[in-house]
């Protein structure tokens, strides 16, 4: 399940810390859905998104220790092939 979430303007974050959150959670929302070739896609498109927004190559690793730490409470639901195949099938997005 996806949901999507309008920006606020007065949002509780800003920046850097957003980015870093934005990509941590990118992670982890791969890391319990998707098989692994989809995670590294996934990973490397929103990691450039991310290097290309925030300028600051340290966002990046500090996200991806943050996901580190977090991936053990994590509980992995990896889509079957069959919903694989309905996806393709159906050109269904995997949340890149």
């Amino acid at each position: 399940v996806k949901v999507l979430h309008k920006q606020a303007i007065s949002g509780r974050f800003d920046g850097n810390p957003m980015w870093k959150l934005i990509y941590r959670n990118r992670l982890l929302t791969a890391y319990s859905y998707l098989p692994l070739y989809y995670r590294v896609a996934s990973a490397g498109i929103w990691g450039a998104k991310v290097l290309i927004k925030s300028k600051n190559p340290k966002i990046l690793f500090e996200a991806i220790q943050m996901y580190r730490d977090e991936r053990k409470n994590c509980k992995r639901i990896k889509l079957s092939k069959e919903a694989l195949q309905y996806m393709r099938k159906n050109y269904g997005r995997l949340w890149y």
